[in-house]
């Protein structure tokens, strides 16, 4: 299935340009979603896996580094 159409921004981004400047911001977000994505890509197999120990490791490395972001 398709992913959902996004109607609206889900990243204030205000705070981290004021904080970090934009080009800066732009890097970790950028770093962020290479980031997520090897780690969404790790979920998949650990979930065919049945690796549960891992699983949470892996999702809550994924919920800190976007209450980061």
């Amino acid at each position: 299935t398709a992913p959902p159409e996004i109607e609206e921004a889900v990243l204030d981004a205000e705070p981290l340009v004021s904080r970090f400047g934009d080009a800066q911001a732009r890097k970790l977000c950028l770093a962020f979603l290479q980031d997520t994505q090897r780690r969404l890509e790790r979920l998949d197999g650990l979930v065919s896996e049945r690796q549960f120990e891992k699983i949470a490791k892996e999702s809550h490395a994924i919920k800190g580094a976007s209450g980061m972001i």
